[in-house]
């Protein structure tokens, strides 16, 4: 998962974003590349009892999100407010899986 802390302080105000918007899409690039790979591994759904396609769905929503998020920050022009939005849809997919796979971690 991008790191809560440093994406969530760079997308908090301006100046943060100003001082922090390389790394989010540089993170969320990496991000990108381990979900992908993650998306065919079958332990959580197994572990939790849930069918595989479910997680490949809630992976592809976060990859999803992820690119987008990676896209929107790289971009010239973009405003703090933008990528708070986008950082924040890409954290809602994070909860979503993590409340079906992993409840108990």
């Amino acid at each position: 998962m991008l790191e809560k802390a440093s994406a969530w302080t760079a997308t908090r105000n301006a100046t943060e974003y100003k001082k922090g918007a390389a790394s989010i899409s540089k993170n969320a690039e990496e991000i990108v590349k381990l979900a992908k790979e993650a998306r065919e591994l079958k332990e959580s759904s197994e572990k939790a009892k849930k069918p595989f396609t479910e997680w490949q769905k809630l992976m592809d929503d976060m990859i999803k999100s992820t690119e987008d998020l990676s896209k929107l920050v790289a971009k010239t022009g973009t405003t703090q407010v933008q990528a708070k939005e986008a950082y924040q849809s890409y954290y809602k997919t994070c909860t979503a899986c993590h409340d079906v796979f992993k409840k108990d971690e």
